[in-house]
């Protein structure tokens, strides 16, 4: 007796088949038909376990129903209040499980938009550092990979939505709080290049410079970054010249100069006291091409060069 594919969906009082295997009506008609029995004894059974009150059962029981029978009449409304019985429970992760399995197989199930919105919620506290403790039966917040995984199940869900900007957001302040800058800065990344015209790209933007240049705790001020972190808020400017981002990256800009004249100094310095004389030189050089003329810094390097 056959299972119902996943990826298959019945819509038998309709008379109306759709299925990536290759049966006819009559074979898909069997195939409900003899397992419509089966289906309904287990929903039965979940049913049961409500009226007892034991929702983690019943939870159980549903998760089953939807996974064997995906086309039973049942199965849909069955996945949806799983993972609301998980979330009841405080399990979390199952239900961000029930609900993916819900919105990957019921696209146009009736509570599709709900599940989206739930199992979205449960990620974002994840990213919040809200899923912990006892509400994880854990005595540790989830792990970097594991809410970036979740995040990003829910960016990919919908992929064109408000949702999935926001989710590709979230993993980008969520990096940057677990100091993962590089992380933090593709994620902003991602954001402006795929999300272009959405709300939050002129600040993923911004932040993504602000992370290259060191500004973020722990951020590394090389000059390779420095300068990616100058283009970044060039683009900003020129890209979104009229938001409160653009704003303040005219005002980073002139402070990216300083750090990158800063560090140049730093690096022509490290060499001039190893007495790598022509690599001394030549950072000295650049700090005068950097330097604002009778600068403390220009200053400083000319000196440095005439005594070399």
């Amino acid at each position: 007796m056959k299972i119902y594919s996943i990826l298959c969906i019945s819509l038998l009082s309709a008379g109306v088949f759709s299925c990536t295997r290759d049966l006819t009506q009559a074979q898909l008609r069997q195939e409900y038909n003899e397992d419509a029995p089966k289906a309904q004894e287990l929903f039965n059974k979940a049913q049961a376990q409500e009226q007892k009150g034991d929702k983690k059962d019943a939870a159980k029981i549903y998760d089953d129903l939807a996974l064997k029978y995906p086309s039973f009449s049942q199965s849909a409304d069955s996945s949806y209040k799983a993972a609301k019985y998980w979330e009841d429970l405080s399990e979390p992760r199952n239900a961000f499980n029930s609900y993916q399995y819900y919105i990957t197989t019921y696209r146009n199930g009736k509570n599709y938009k709900s599940a989206l919105e739930r199992q979205s919620a449960i990620a974002f506290m994840a990213a919040r550092g809200d899923l912990k403790d006892s509400f994880l039966g854990l005595k540790t917040e989830p792990e970097y990979n594991e809410v970036v995984g979740l995040l990003e199940n829910v960016r990919d869900n919908a992929p064109a939505s408000d949702l999935a900007a926001r989710s590709q957001f979230a993993i980008g302040t969520f990096s940057e709080s677990k100091e993962k800058l590089a992380n933090a800065a593709t994620a902003y990344f991602k954001l402006v290049d795929t999300y272009p015209n959405h709300p939050l790209a002129p600040e993923a933007n911004l932040r993504a410079g602000k992370v290259l240049a060191g500004f973020s705790e722990s951020g590394n001020q090389n000059s390779s970054n420095l300068q990616q972190a100058k283009s970044t808020m060039k683009d900003l400017i020129q890209q979104y010249p009229s938001s409160t981002q653009a704003k303040e990256a005219r005002s980073l800009l002139s402070q990216i100069d300083g750090l990158d004249v800063q560090r140049t100094y730093e690096i022509a310095e490290f060499y001039d006291k190893k007495g790598t004389v022509s690599s001394a030189k030549y950072y000295y050089e650049e700090v005068l091409s950097k330097a604002v003329k009778g600068s403390d810094y220009y200053n400083r390097a000319q000196e440095r060069l005439s005594t070399l």
